[in-house]
């Protein structure tokens, strides 16, 4: 059990990095600040928990040659990220990331650019990190650090389980608005999107493209809600 949080805490500290990191990267490519990133609630990225946790247990043999570790670790990092992609558009029937637009890309889904900047964050992991995350972890007092990981075990199953669902209503009834605009259709779509209008935002801002069909009604809604609690 002990051994299990260990792994659990480590990717649970590399999903929250990610976010902070994509977050930072995305508001200076943007040049304005981005909050939402993700489709989860919240502020963690588990695709880059994953590929820490995997890096970190398996490239730690080869950490006498930094090349090595830094070709494996874009290696490893690149088909994460491009079986996630693969796998989330046919679960969702969407494309939630695509790198067309970028050099040397597969099906969009993975480019170079990516790939030597995941080789990077391997390099960083296995020399830098790894040591102090050890260290961080091996200096709390093993009933609070699993007290603690069950507490963070449960709010991001919660979340996963919420999230997931909320988007697969959403991508129904965003289809359910394209097949039939008519006054029924309107209103289930209206229904089913004001259960959850803060989350539906959350993913609105996060995955512009992916849900656009449906911002106009969110932002009706948004505006009814307001005025309703003013009056």
């Amino acid at each position: 059990m002990y051994s299990f949080f260990i792994i659990f805490f480590m990717f649970f500290i590399y999903s929250v990095l990610g976010f902070i990191v994509e977050l930072i990267f995305c508001s200076l490519v943007d040049k304005k600040l981005v909050l939402n990133r993700g489709f989860l609630i919240g502020p963690y990225l588990p695709i880059y928990g994953v590929a820490a946790v995997i890096m970190s247990t398996s490239l730690k043999r080869y950490s006498g040659d930094p090349l090595i570790v830094f070709a494996m670790g874009a290696l490893i990092a690149t088909i994460i990220e491009y079986l996630t992609s693969y796998f989330m558009e046919k679960l969702f029937k969407t494309r939630w990331w695509d790198y067309s637009k970028e050099s040397f890309n597969v099906n969009g889904r993975v480019c170079l650019k990516n790939s030597v900047l995941f080789g990077i964050g391997s390099l960083f992991i296995v020399y830098v990190t790894d040591n102090i995350y050890l260290k961080l972890v091996y200096s709390f007092d093993k009933k609070i650090f699993i007290i603690t990981n069950v507490v963070l075990l449960m709010i991001f199953i919660v979340d996963l389980v919420l999230s997931t669902n909320l988007i697969v209503k959403i991508r129904k009834n965003c289809e359910l608005a394209k097949r039939d605009m008519t006054e029924e259709i309107k209103e289930r779509v209206k229904c089913e999107l004001s259960k959850n209008l803060t989350l539906t935002k959350r993913l609105l801002n996060s995955f512009p493209r992916v849900f656009k069909d449906i911002r106009g009604i969110v932002g009706k809604l948004d505006i009814s809600q307001k005025k309703r609690k003013k009056n």
